[in-house]
């Protein structure tokens, strides 16, 4: 199994493939709970998958 690189992958902004380095990755719908929201990934190139988690960073005012 190839080695899972989080810290590429958050430098990378969920751009590249933690394993691989692809740029063939695939997200599929998000589910919330609360303040959490997550994600499953799958690379299309090595086929590894894992899970992005979200957490709430801010808030606006809406403007109208």
């Amino acid at each position: 199994m190839k080695k899972f690189d989080e810290k590429k992958y958050l430098d990378h902004h969920g751009l590249i493939c933690p394993y691989c380095d692809s740029k063939e990755i695939v997200a599929g719908h998000a589910d919330f709970d609360d303040n959490y929201a997550w994600r499953n990934v799958v690379c299309e190139d090595c086929r590894e998958e894992w899970t992005e988690s979200f957490t709430l960073t801010g808030a606006q005012p809406l403007e109208l």
